[in-house]
């Protein structure tokens, strides 16, 4: 993961992330995309994505999504 999101390049604060645990892009661009653009699908593996979540990005996100931890259900 990195410090600013895959699609407005703004630092992350508040990230989305589905079942496939990118967690590359802040909650407003997975909003916009989700919502006003219908897109359903992860910006990173284009998985389709039914539900989200969203939540502050802390240490813990980033330790957990860089090891190997048990996928996403």
């Amino acid at each position: 993961m990195e410090d600013c999101c895959a699609v407005c390049a703004e630092p992350l604060e508040w990230i989305g992330y589905g079942q496939c645990g990118h967690q590359d892009v802040c909650s407003k661009c997975i909003a916009r995309l989700r919502f006003v653009l219908g897109d359903r699908q992860c910006c990173i593996c284009k998985q389709e994505c039914p539900s989200v979540f969203v939540t502050k990005v802390t240490f813990f996100c980033i330790l957990c999504f860089s090891t190997s931890c048990p996928p996403i259900r």
